[in-house]
């Protein structure tokens, strides 16, 4: 990871083939970013859900790779990326958005002309109240 020059950011951009099997290195780099985060197991578990979640709904329907950016700062991991949709893609199911929103501090996903894109923060120590 890369920091910036104060020091206190750190970012990754991860360009995935569209494929089950690189999701387990999605997982490995923001169990790594949780940590660099100062994130507890809990909160890494979530994080490692959250982009897991996301892929297994996303890999199916694309016809690129999909691109992560992974910001971390101190005591927070923000996700970023984009994917774009192949033209008869299914929208994200409910009970992975129950998912996503359950594991994550905040959760933004907008789906535009064949692309989706997506950001989530996960936070070190956040409570939510849903």
């Amino acid at each position: 990871m890369l920091a910036t020059a104060s020091g206190t950011r750190r970012e990754l951009r991860m360009v995935v083939p569209a494929s089950p099997e690189h999701l387990r290195a999605v997982r490995l780099v923001a169990a790594d970013a949780a940590g660099r985060a100062g994130l507890d197991f809990d909160e890494t578990d979530d994080l490692r859900i959250a982009v897991d979640e996301l892929g297994h709904w996303l890999i199916p329907v694309t016809v690129d790779p999909l691109r992560l950016d992974f910001s971390v700062g101190d005591g927070h991991v923000l996700v970023e990326g984009r994917a774009v949709l192949a033209a008869d893609a299914p929208p994200l199911d409910h009970l992975s958005e129950l998912i996503l929103e359950s594991v994550t501090d905040s959760l933004d996903i907008a789906i535009g002309d064949h692309e989706v894109r997506f950001t989530f923060v996960k936070r070190r120590g956040a409570v939510l109240c849903r």
